[in-house]
């Protein structure tokens, strides 16, 4: 997992990567892993609005994470 903040002058960005791994215990396999990352522009350089990107960065891995799943067909 990695956030990291980029500051520009009246703006910032949002960057956030994460690798998810969904595994099969029964079976001691992996059914997926991925390094997902996401970069979201703020509305301005307060740090509220980088916290909210980050939230919305995260809510949009989760999303991609949730659909490449359900490609799985398990």
């Amino acid at each position: 997992m990695h956030f990291e903040r980029y500051i520009r002058k009246h703006t910032s960005e949002a960057r956030v990567e994460l690798e998810l791994v969904l595994r099969d215990n029964r079976n001691k396999r992996i059914l997926l892993r991925k390094l997902y990352r996401h970069n979201i522009k703020t509305r301005s350089a307060e740090m509220a609005d980088t916290a909210d990107a980050f939230g919305k960065a995260l809510s949009a891995i989760y999303r991609q994470f949730a659909q490449d799943v359900a490609a799985l067909n398990l």
